[in-house]
Order: C-alpha cells, then sequence, then structure tokens
C-alpha cells in the first residue's frame, strides 16, 4: 500500500507535463498566426523622377597646344605681375619696395619699350629678386648694376651718383638697369647683343651664342622666362 501511494504523484506528473508542452505549442503557434496576421503598411505612391529633355551642358577646360596643366591665374596690372614673381621666389618685400619696383617697370617699358615680363626675367636671373643682391665682382641690387656703370648712366640721365645703399633702393636700380640695358641695346642693334654685353661687358656683344655656351644659355633662359611670364599677362 505503501509504494502504492508513493507511485502516485508519479503517474500524475506524466499527463501534467504533457498538457505543458501542449499548451507551449499551442501558444507558439498562435504567437505566429498573430504576427502573420499583422496587416501590411500601405506606401504613399512615389512620384517618378521626370528629367529635362535637355540636362546643361557643363562647359569644357580647353588647354592650349601643349599645355600639360592650367595656366595660372593672370595678372591685370604691372603690380600684379611683380607679386607673382615675389611669390614664385618666395620673397617678402615691404609693400613700398613693391610700389617703388612696380612704378619704375612702368616707366622703363614706357620710355624704353621693354615689356614688363623681360624687365622681370631679367631680374630673376640676376638677383632672383634679392634687394640687397651683392656679388663677388661688387654688382648690386635686382638688376645687379656695378656701382661705376650705375654712375655713368646716372650722369647721362642727369641724376645724382648713386651710393652702393642707394643702388639697393628697387626704383631706382631699375631706372638705372634698364636705361643702361637700352643703351646697349641702341649701341650694338639688338636686344640678344644688349643682353650679351650686358653679362659679360662690351666683349659679350661680340661672342657668338652658339659657340658660347654658357652665354646661349643665359639669353635662353632670359627668353623663355620672359614668355613665360608672359603668359600671366592680358592682352590689350
Amino acid at each position: 500500500m505503501k509504494n502504492a501511494e508513493r507511485s502516485a504523484p508519479g503517474k500524475l506528473a506524466i499527463p501534467c507535463l504533457m498538457s505543458l508542452l501542449l499548451a507551449g505549442a499551442w501558444g507558439a503557434a498562435s504567437a505566429q498566426e498573430r504576427l502573420l496576421e499583422v496587416p501590411r503598411i500601405a506606401l504613399a505612391e512615389v512620384p517618378p523622377v521626370v528629367l529635362p529633355d535637355a540636362l546643361p551642358e557643363v562647359p569644357q577646360i580647353v588647354l592650349p597646344e601643349g599645355e600639360a596643366c592650367l595656366p595660372q591665374p593672370r595678372a591685370e596690372t604691372i603690380s600684379e605681375l611683380l607679386k607673382k614673381a615675389l611669390d614664385h621666389n618666395r620673397r617678402l618685400w615691404p609693400p613700398e619696395a613693391v610700389d617703388q619696383a612696380a612704378r619704375a617697370i612702368e616707366e622703363v617699358s614706357r620710355d624704353h619699350g621693354f615689356s614688363p615680363a623681360l624687365v622681370l626675367s631679367l631680374i630673376q636671373h640676376e638677383s632672383g629678386f634679392r634687394l640687397d643682391a651683392v656679388s663677388r665682382r661688387g654688382a648690386v641690387g635686382l638688376t645687379q648694376m656695378l656701382p661705376s656703370t650705375a654712375a655713368r648712366t646716372a650722369r647721362t640721365c642727369g641724376l645724382d651718383r648713386p651710393t652702393r645703399e642707394g643702388l639697393m633702393d628697387p626704383g631706382t636700380n631699375i631706372r638705372l638697369g634698364f636705361t643702361y640695358l637700352a643703351g646697349l641695346r641702341d649701341r650694338y642693334g639688338s636686344l640678344d647683343a644688349a643682353l650679351a654685353a650686358y653679362r659679360n661687358g662690351p666683349r659679350g656683344a661680340k661672342m657668338d651664342p652658339g659657340r658660347n655656351p654658357r652665354l646661349g644659355a643665359y639669353l635662353t633662359r632670359i627668353r623663355r622666362t620672359e614668355q613665360a611670364i608672359g603668359a600671366w599677362t592680358i592682352p590689350p
């Protein structure tokens, strides 16, 4: 009897467990059915994208023949041209020096017919735009004038003899340097001969650039730099 009583709870547990399992299965099925019964969200109709008949044309960048990159921004004034040359050489001048040099470049261009690009090109290769440049031979300033040559040039212009420090003034140096170059051009008949004499003295005017590699290279650099700087300017 005692053994029968002890086994009764075990017999009752089996039906209970089956009931729980069936209830769980029904609950899961009911939950799945409820999920399937969730109403779908009705999306608003999206209006179609209508393109115009012709899209606006994008202007093409056309480079000059032989150019490998975009041209640099153009300079409208001599002052801007000078500032671009200073930036190229990483030179920082006082504003008054820029103004003095720009006025001098304008004067020698007007009075002697030298293009501003040529003026800047010669300065580039003579001094690299260093206001205080002094060579081993004693040539001074932007255009690398010898004090003796500057004194003779000043005398022909009716100006006072410049001091060594005075030749470091950009306006004075540019005016005297290109007045001297203009005299050489008039004397020897061409700008190339004048540049050769400017570089090597009077004997330079008689040199053949084709037989003198250093002189030929100097003239080539002057001309190429003049063309490059000239590309920055707006034609009249």
